[in-house]
């Protein structure tokens, strides 16, 4: 792997790191402005969010060290 693919990569993985992490925050601080129905579904979603974010850390520590 030449230092441009490395770079896209990284850069990659960086960017999907932020915006699951984001995500996760972003859909914890909607649960109080949606109607009850819809709470769960919003906490599921930010579940999931945070542990893809924890997935993808893990993957771009393992990339790093590679």
């Amino acid at each position: 792997m030449n230092n441009v693919e490395f770079n896209l990569v990284y850069n990659a993985i960086s960017f999907a790191i932020a915006a699951f992490g984001a995500s996760t925050i972003f859909f914890l601080l909607q649960r109080s402005q949606v109607s009850p129905a819809y709470k769960t579904a919003l906490t599921l979603s930010s579940l999931v969010c945070l542990i893809t974010t924890y997935h993808y850390l893990r993957i771009f520590e393992s990339f790093n060290n590679a």
